[in-house]
């Protein structure tokens, strides 16, 4: 027969061995809190290139030279066919699916959620560029492999006009929209929740989603730039997306830290 102290020893240490495993699981949700929201920063710090603008505006200032000056807005000849039939619905449905990645009705909607943060002011200069239309110029050209010259044809634009707008759109999106739509199951319910819904929809057991990824292009980097280099010889990262059972993107931590 067991004795008191060896029965309330077994139950001490099983309440310790709870403890520290308690302990490793909050450790463990905490780092990949801290990692989630760091990696988001370095998303946000990509997205704000227009510094390096200023900061040249800036040396050339100091060296005493003045920039060059703009000799047109848009350069002669270059229209908004496409673009026209899209607002004016001269375009078919399955036409405005493949540049644009979604309907004509998800685009207003994305255009309204984003308008208080990148709709621009008129003044006596020109007008700006519809919301309407910097978030489709922005949506034909991550659709196209990023070409910034056949946007720009497309759309009626310079190119430095549809570089500064897809800067500012993403940076919105990953801003405002970012957190709202793109979210990770931190809780041990929430995992739970995901792998029975994805068992009931799809008959896969003990899954939690459905991965898939993508080569994103990027400069050279600075170091280690060989690591970079994927099968097409260009230098890309490697983008990792999680949907979930309710085809719910997510995007996984780690995307922006794997090489090619």
């Amino acid at each position: 027969m067991v004795g008191p102290k060896k029965v309330i020893a077994a139950v001490v240490l099983g309440l310790i061995s709870s403890l520290i495993t308690c302990v490793q699981l909050n450790l463990a949700m905490f780092n990949m809190h801290f990692d989630y929201y760091k990696r988001r920063i370095d998303i946000l710090r990509l997205l704000s290139m227009s510094d390096r603008r200023i900061a040249h505006h800036n040396q050339l200032k100091r060296a005493g030279k003045q920039p060059r000056p703009r000799r047109f807005w848009v350069r002669p000849g270059r229209v908004s066919d496409w673009w026209d039939n899209f607002v004016n619905q001269r375009m078919i449905e399955e036409e405005r699916r493949e540049n644009c990645r979604m309907s004509r009705r998800s685009l207003y909607k994305l255009a309204d959620q984003l308008r208080p943060y990148i709709e621009g002011k008129t003044t006596i200069m020109r007008s700006p560029v519809d919301v309407v239309k910097q978030v489709a110029v922005t949506l034909y050209y991550l659709s196209d492999e990023g070409r910034l010259q056949k946007t720009a044809n497309a759309f009626g634009l310079s190119r430095q006009a549809v570089s500064k707008i897809i800067r500012k759109v993403c940076k919105a999106i990953t801003i405002h929209l970012g957190a709202k739509y793109i979210t990770l199951p931190f809780t041990e319910e929430e995992v739970e929740g995901h792998v029975k819904s994805f068992h009931r929809l799809h008959g896969f057991p003990q899954c939690l989603g459905a991965v898939d990824g993508t080569h994103i292009e990027i400069r050279q980097p600075e170091y280690n730039s060989t690591d970079y280099i994927d099968k097409k010889g260009r230098h890309s990262t490697v983008l990792w997306m999680l949907l979930s059972s309710g085809q719910e993107a997510t995007v996984m931590p780690e995307c922006f830290q794997i090489p090619s």
